[in-house]
């Protein structure tokens, strides 16, 4: 299940803030005050963000994947 379609379906912003976190050096505070919600909220939606993909974002090449898919997203748009 992609994360845009889960998005789409839920009119949720994971992938939005999966890319304000990696844009921040995963910096939960940062990420917490670009986007104006509790830094819980944040920790929330990456958790569902690896239980939806089923990884973790603890892993720097599963962030280099998401990175780089984002890039290309936005390229392609």
């Amino acid at each position: 299940y992609s994360l845009m379609a889960y998005d789409k379906k839920y009119n949720t912003n994971l992938i939005q803030t999966l890319e304000v976190y990696l844009n921040k050096n995963c910096n939960l505070n940062q990420t917490a005050e670009i986007l104006f919600i509790h830094r819980n909220t944040i920790k929330y939606r990456l958790q569902r963000i690896e239980e939806i993909t089923n990884t973790s974002l603890d892993d720097a090449f599963t962030r280099l994947n998401f990175f780089n898919a984002i890039l290309i997203k936005k390229f392609l748009q």
